[in-house]
């Protein structure tokens, strides 16, 4: 089971303690399909990056249309089902979350910057997940279609990590590791699967 994320952002402070978003249920419309408890148990958690307009923007990228959006992994650890509570990381954990991605940069953060705050940001997105593996032998048949379950996800971000990542040649692995901290993904309780 792989779980991917897309969606749209706004920045909160860092003084305010994050809540678990509660998400009662998704507008089915005239769609046929069923509303089910969510579950989920992934193997893998991605987020594609650069997905619309604003984030674009924001991040002085350009668009591309024969290039896909970066896609980026998240630790499975960041998933959050049971409405826990979003712990603000401390400056220590952000140095050393820069430390794993690239070793010597957190002892040359702690030298050089005092403070680290974590700029939090959190973005509301339409996740899915694949319900069955992918048959790759079949993905290029425009009669397939893989099962897909839709669930409402309150994505959240270290922003102070993401930037230190921009300029690199692996700025999406940082992107990855600031939406990675425990309970950074406070997910819904239903998910939607069309017929």
């Amino acid at each position: 089971m792989t779980v991917a994320l897309c969606g749209c952002s706004s920045a909160i402070s860092s003084s305010r303690q994050p809540k678990p978003a509660i998400f009662s249920h998704l507008w089915k419309g005239d769609s046929k399909g069923r509303l089910l408890p969510l579950e989920l148990k992934p193997k893998n958690i991605y987020g594609m990056g650069l997905t619309y307009a604003g984030h674009l923007k924001e991040t002085g990228s350009s668009f591309d249309p024969n290039t896909p959006p970066p896609a980026f992994k998240k630790e499975l650890s960041s998933l959050n089902l049971s409405q826990n509570s979003v712990k603000i990381p401390s400056g220590d954990e952000i140095i050393m979350a820069s430390e794993r991605i690239e070793p010597g940069l957190g002892a040359e953060l702690a030298d050089k910057v005092k403070g680290i705050k974590p700029l939090l940001d959190y973005e509301g997105e339409l996740a899915f997940v694949f319900l069955d593996d992918i048959d790759w032998s079949r993905i290029e048949d425009t009669a397939y279609i893989p099962r897909i379950g839709y669930f409402l996800a309150n994505d959240i971000s270290a922003r102070a990590l993401a930037i230190l990542g921009e300029g690199r040649a692996n700025r999406y692995q940082y992107w990855g590791a600031s939406k990675s901290f425990d309970n950074f993904l406070p997910v819904g309780s239903v998910m939607w699967i069309p017929d």
